[in-house]
């Protein structure tokens, strides 16, 4: 894409260059990139355990094997406890999500009349 962009190929290749120098390099793996996203260790901790997640899934879902109910299948089989796990996430989002920085109980409780 960026071929398409630039007007020839030479300045796609220095714009390539310059963005692998060291100190370009140094800014990416040497912390600086991470610390500036303003995440703080519980955040990470979501974070890693989500990506874990998605990775443990997508890695056990081809290994089911012929006549294997899908992990969808598995899912939709338990609409209970689909709808029982949705519900307490919504809870958990209202109710911990409401509290942090310039957080006033006022404004929850009489939400704005």
């Amino acid at each position: 894409r960026t071929l398409d962009l630039n007007e020839s190929a030479g300045v796609t290749l220095r714009l390539w260059g310059q963005m692998l120098t060291p100190q370009a390099l140094t800014r990416l793996f040497g912390g600086e990139l991470w610390r500036s996203l303003g995440l703080n260790g519980g955040q990470w901790g979501v974070l890693v355990i989500g990506v874990v997640l998605m990775v443990v899934v997508s890695r056990l879902t081809p290994r089911l094997g012929e006549g294997t109910p899908s992990l969808y299948d598995r899912i939709a089989a338990r609409p209970y406890l689909c709808a029982l796990l949705l519900a307490l996430g919504a809870v958990a989002v209202v109710v911990l999500g409401a509290y942090g920085p310039g957080y006033r109980a006022a404004d929850f409780i009489y939400g704005g009349f």
